[in-house]
């Protein structure tokens, strides 16, 4: 298989982007760490790269073999950067329909120097990260809703959103997409001002969330708590008492078993516009 043939026309996107890449069935999957799928690595990195690899390799005593290994090694990741934009490029289409309209505006978009940069930002997110399709899919909700919106009106607002989700790990952002779907959970000891919860809450809510995902695995779960750690230090999420919002009492060490719920903080909520 000629893998440098670029994408060129929608003729080009697979119809189903499952005939590429697989974007994960179910959560637990999704929130770990996907590679590429073994057949897709062939069709990238053939017998015959290898067997140029390993001559590369054994030749690296001198500089000319290091510089004919580092140069290898660039036509590989280039190949993996090319895969990854085939498969944005065919979320989005599946998204989209297909139709002629939506192939026209994402070209436009390209073509436009605002939405040019816009776009180069979402794949150097894509470059930076790995090809997990569940992810890409997310990204390409992100691409979709910018370019359907008047994106040189709102340029500065897309930019700063874009920034805010370049600087989250997968796991983080496929949490927050999901926020819809976030449960309650109880806290027996806790501190807390205006009704917002200040002492430690997220292995709590990581626990009820992994539960309402049938996940027991305990290195999952740790994954989550450190994802949802990580939206609250950019000031996405928070935790609060229902009904306790303007309460001032709760300024001290508590122990009660109460109830408490995960929300997306107002920047949080404006992530998720651009994923859900």
């Amino acid at each position: 298989m000629d893998t440098t043939k670029k994408v060129n026309s929608v003729k080009n996107i697979p119809a189903k982007l499952t005939d590429r890449l697989s974007i994960a069935d179910n959560f637990e999957s999704a929130i770990e760490e996907i590679q590429l799928p073994q057949d897709k690595k062939k069709e990238i990195i053939e017998e015959k790269t290898i067997s140029s690899l390993v001559k590369a390799i054994l030749k690296t005593v001198g500089l000319g073999g290091i510089g004919e290994f580092l140069s290898l090694n660039e036509k590989i990741q280039d190949e993996f950067r090319k895969k990854k934009v085939e498969v944005l490029i065919a979320s989005y289409a599946e998204q989209t329909k297909e139709n002629e309209d939506s192939i026209k505006a994402l070209k436009n978009f390209v073509l436009d120097p605002q939405g040019n940069m816009l776009f180069n930002k979402i794949l150097r997110i894509i470059n930076d990260n790995s090809p997990n399709p569940y992810y890409i899919n997310l990204l390409a909700t992100v691409l979709r809703k910018i370019i359907s919106s008047d994106f040189a009106t709102h340029f500065e607002k897309h930019k700063y959103s874009i920034s805010v989700i370049e600087k989250l790990s997968v796991q983080a952002i496929i949490i927050l997409a999901d926020s819809n779907n976030w449960h309650p959970f109880k806290i027996t000891k806790y501190s807390s001002s205006g009704g917002i919860i200040q002492s430690e809450w997220t292995s709590l809510f990581s626990e009820t969330y992994a539960k309402s995902k049938k996940i027991s695995d305990k290195k999952i779960v740790m994954r989550i708590n450190h994802a949802l750690q990580e939206l609250l230090r950019n000031g996405l999420v928070l935790a609060r008492i229902p009904g306790a919002k303007d309460s001032k009492d709760f300024g001290s060490l508590k122990e009660a078993d109460t109830n408490v719920i995960c929300n997306t903080s107002d920047l949080g909520r404006e992530i998720c516009e651009y994923l859900v």
